[in-house]
């Protein structure tokens, strides 16, 4: 073993560059690295950054071979409970399309493999070659593994040691901010595991003067926080968990909430919608504070934007809802206080245009009974950068004052048994931001929560914009990381996370087309000015801003590799959030047994935001239950792909199978799929009003929905008509 830095360079045997057929390896039983196939039979690895080397030989492999265990190596000591498994195969993963059988993934005790050894047996889809042990907690202890890929044998067993923590330290829920901060400053400076026992009932945590972060980890790993199952109740709007640089940090077991509430909820009592704006009175709802002189106060008219929900159209559950039938946000003015009414706090408040109307239009679908709820951006729920293997183990969140669970190029990222529940009397569990993920070359893995009123998307998982500063020469190229990168503006100077090998997929975000997919062969040193990258071949029409400074971002990249791929969302409860249940842009994802129900948008929707991207391919979207969803007035469906701009060929999203579903939600169309090729639709219940046809495509190409689906054709209101 020796220390090299190969980032800038492809890795050569003799005069030759192999970049082909790259596969995931571990590198030292924690890291990743690049690995090609030598004909002859050897291994070459290709690291990034300054890691040890491993050279191994292997045996050629030949279609029908097991699958190869990659990840974790065998004899790997790990600390998380919840690890992680990867793995290749000569065929490699299947598409989608294929409705190929399930792959079996087994975890034991002894290497025999008896069902008296078995710590679970799973099966999961085939389009993924990784695995992630949800369902239970490992104890410290041996354990092997193997995988058995559809029209292949069991793999050879792997095996790792889940190991037990060299420290643990208690600590009273009713200690102080400053001596829980303490305990995590002895954890981080620990050479070995260390886990920190939360001990004692649920407590309010008083924030010290200036503080944002409760748990905030940098450059460290094996640390693992419990919290016994203790709420802890904050007193100031705070971001739970950061971690930055950081592997093998566990989370687990804890509720969180905020008092005071991080928004606000006023109930229309009159509104005169003969104006414009509308001009309208409302009462504060019980236990939420005041939009003029409460916490949230200050942050309202950074952007006065507010929701319309109720609680009297509430699908299925009766909780609050986004108002059916009206359009995403409505802005409000001039918050004004009236005198109290038996003790209850009124307002006039001028309310409109609605999002996407024009300002002169009037005001409409507003009624006395009608909530106006107003959430303001804070601060995030957790926060991860730039790490790998992030375990959230149940986390349940009563209230997050910004979009909760969040990451940027994390890799292996489990969120197991988490989610944001809404407590009695409340409208959101999560302020406008919803969910976010994005930019890992190995996706998330979200499994078994309840995600209630999120206030925007439920989950997002896409690729993170980059541009182009300057193109150089045909095959060279400065780039530069897009505004939402926030690790790579904060704490990377400029690192995207791309690494050679990576292929950079270059967009015209006027034409809609994807006009070049080209490899990275030598990266230089991240810099905010600019990160050379020499590619594989000619990039193309580059747009930059210095030949078109009005095109803006005409020329969008993205990697293809660290697009949240190989990404999860399994078996949760999804209820009532603002937007979007999955919204996905990524390769190779699973989304199966979940239930979506009263969404303001649809369960499933591909598309590239403008700068979180880019298209979506190899999608399972399976055994789900889909109700009332889309509430909003807005151009979707349950499940909707399209591409901005639209019509662009080859089109934007590919290798798409809908299947084992149900569907019981309307009026409108159950699937509207733009933008696409190979999409398959087979053995959905699905419920539709009167004659609509179940599938409206623009610019789809091989789109198969047969006889196996079951239609339902109704008559009842909540299917066929969409109003307040």
């Amino acid at each position: 073993q020796t220390s090299i830095d190969f980032r800038r360079f492809v890795c050569h045997l003799g005069s030759r560059a192999f970049t082909n057929k790259y596969l995931m390896k571990p590198i030292c039983g924690e890291m990743s690295t690049r690995m090609v196939s030598i004909p002859a039979g050897t291994l070459v690895l290709c690291i990034v950054g300054t890691l040890c080397v491993r050279v191994h030989g292997l045996k050629n492999s030949s279609a029908g071979t097991p699958a190869m265990l990659e990840f974790p190596i065998n004899g790997a000591k790990v600390f998380s409970r919840h690890p992680h498994l990867n793995w290749t195969s000569a065929e490699g993963a299947a598409l989608a399309t294929s409705d190929s059988p399930d792959t079996r993934v087994q975890v034991a005790t002894a290497a025999d493999f008896t069902p008296q050894s078995l710590a679970l047996d799973d099966a999961i889809s085939s389009v993924l070659q990784r695995y992630a042990v949800c369902q239970t907690h490992l104890a410290p202890g041996m354990y092997w593994w193997r995988v058995q890929v559809p029209g292949q044998g069991w793999s050879s067993p792997g095996n790792f040691e889940i190991i037990k923590p060299a420290t643990t330290v208690n600590i009273s829920t009713n200690a102080t901010w400053l001596e829980m901060q303490r305990v995590f400053a002895l954890a981080s400076a620990a050479d070995e595991p260390v886990l920190v026992q939360f001990v004692g009932p649920s407590s309010r945590v008083d924030v010290d003067a200036g503080s944002t972060i409760f748990i905030n980890f940098t450059n460290t790993r094996n640390i693992r926080i419990n919290g016994g199952g203790s709420t802890l109740t904050f007193t100031s709007y705070v971001t739970f968990v950061q971690v930055v640089n950081c592997s093998q940090i566990s989370v687990e077991d804890f509720r969180f909430d905020l008092a005071p509430l991080s928004y606000t909820a006023l109930r229309l009592t009159h509104i005169d919608a003969t104006s414009t704006p509308a001009h309208a009175q409302a009462t504060l709802e019980p236990g939420h504070p005041d939009p003029i002189d409460g916490a949230i106060g200050p942050y309202l008219n950074s952007k006065p934007i507010a929701s319309v929900m109720t609680a009297a159209a509430g699908a299925v559950d009766g909780q609050p809802m986004t108002k059916r039938g009206v359009p995403e946000v409505i802005y409000f003015h001039n918050v004004t206080r009236l005198t109290s009414t038996n003790g209850t706090s009124r307002y006039s408040v001028e309310l409109g245009p609605w999002s996407g109307v024009a300002a002169t239009e009037p005001v409409v679908n507003l009624t006395a009974g009608d909530v106006i709820v107003i959430d303001p951006r804070i601060q995030p729920g957790f926060l991860t950068y730039m790490s790998d293997d992030i375990v959230l183990s149940s986390v349940v969140v009563y209230q997050c004052s910004n979009e909760c669970f969040t990451s940027q190029h994390a890799e292996r990222h489990v969120i197991a048994n988490c989610g944001t529940q809404l407590l009695p009397g409340r409208y959101l569990a999560a302020n406008n931001g919803g969910h976010n993920h994005h930019g890992a070359a190995v996706g998330q893995w979200v499994e078994g929560g309840l995600w209630e009123n999120a206030g925007d998307d439920t989950i997002h998982v896409s690729g993170l914009l980059k541009g182009v500063k300057q193109k150089l020469s045909p095959t060279e190229i400065l780039m530069e990381a897009g505004s939402p990168d926030v690790y790579a503006h904060e704490y990377s100077n400029g690192d995207t996370g791309v690494r050679v090998g990576d292929f950079l997929q270059f967009w015209n975000q006027e034409a809609g087309i994807m006009f070049s997919k080209v490899q990275v062969m030598e990266l230089g040193d991240p810099s905010h000015s600019g990160t050379y990258v020499r590619l594989s071949g000619d990039v193309g029409d580059v747009v930059t801003p210095t030949a078109c400074p009005q095109c803006g971002n005409v020329t969008e990249v993205y990697s293809f590799n660290r697009t949240s791929n190989q990404f999860v969302f399994r078996s949760n409860t999804v209820r009532n959030g603002r937007r979007v249940g999955v919204l996905y842009k990524g390769s190779r994802a699973w989304i199966t047994n979940n239930s979506f129900t009263g969404l303001g948008g649809g369960a499933l929707e591909m598309w590239n935001a403008p700068y979180e991207g880019l298209c979506a391919h190899s999608v399972v979207f399976s055994a789900n239950t889909v109700t009332d969803t889309n509430q909003l007035l807005r151009n979707a469906a349950p499940v909707w792909s399209q591409a901005f701009a639209p019509g662009g060929v080859p089109q934007c999203h590919d290798d798409v199978i809908v299947c084992d579903n149900t569907f019981n939600t309307g009026p409108g169309e159950v699937f509207q799929l733009n933008d696409i090729a190979s999409v398959v639709v087979v053995r959905n219940n699905i419920t539709v009003c009167g004659n609509q046809s179940p599938i409206v495509t623009a610019n789809g190409v091989n789109i198969t929905m047969d006889s196996s689906n079951i239609i339902t054709r109704v008559g009842m209101a909540r299917v066929c008509v969409k109003n307040g």
